[in-house]
């Protein structure tokens, strides 16, 4: 059973440990490739579909058919501009993200953009995992993008040893923060539970504050809140 398939994996370019499966029988190949990217970023290389010559099937998906992204610069530029709007003004900022995954790119584009401005509000990553994440992450520079792999090679410094970001396992310690203005990052993502949802709740009655979704919202609430302000 499965006599004479073949089946590699190549970098999808989206998620660290990402996949597009090349899936080869009796000289013909069939490449899955969901949920991947062809753009360069910060802590990976973009997937290469040119390198797949005329399979016989490609399986993909269409959830980003019809979303025009900006140029990576552009988009930085006017995330970071909003944060930083938000907090001279005296409000506070609710990023709702996943405990992994494509949390680490916003991370290291808030490093690099607090380093560029020269701020130094607060910015926490709170979930039950945050250490967890960051600890494994370091230990896996080599499958991240060849600019990553190279100022490890030339400085030895580790990319992933946050200068800006506090990390955060429970709700307690965001309490005890100095107050003032911050950046928090909250799972989950979908505001459905987690401290995300606890966090919306406390800060929701402030018109400072501002609530912020790096993708298109995946659960109810972060779905109904987003089509309410494109809609407005």
């Amino acid at each position: 059973k499965g006599e004479g398939i073949v089946i590699a994996p190549h970098v999808a370019g989206h998620l660290l440990g990402g996949t597009i499966w090349k899936i080869t029988k009796d000289g013909e190949d069939v490449i899955y490739a969901v949920d991947f990217n062809h753009r360069k970023e910060r802590h990976l290389n973009g997937t290469v579909l040119g390198s797949f010559v005329r399979p016989a099937v490609l399986i993909t998906d269409a959830y980003n058919a019809l979303n025009n992204q900006p140029y990576r610069r552009q988009k930085d530029k006017e995330f970071g501009d909003i944060l930083k709007k938000t907090l001279r003004a005296g409000g506070n900022v609710l990023l709702p993200v996943d405990t992994a995954g494509r949390i680490l790119e916003l991370i290291l584009m808030l490093e690099s953009y607090w380093a560029d401005e020269n701020l130094n509000y607060p910015i926490y990553f709170l979930t039950y995992v945050s250490s967890s994440t960051i600890d494994y992450v370091k230990s896996f520079l080599e499958w991240m993008s060849d600019s990553i792999a190279k100022s490890f090679e030339q400085t030895r410094e580790n990319i992933f040893l946050l200068k800006n970001i506090t990390l955060l396992v429970n709700k307690a310690d965001l309490d005890n923060a100095p107050d003032g203005p911050k950046v928090v990052l909250a799972s989950m993502a979908s505001l459905e539970a987690g401290f995300s949802h606890d966090i919306f709740v406390e800060w929701g009655n402030d018109v400072k504050n501002l609530v912020l979704f790096t993708e298109r919202g995946q659960g109810r609430n972060a779905r109904m809140l987003a089509t309410k302000y494109l809609r407005d």
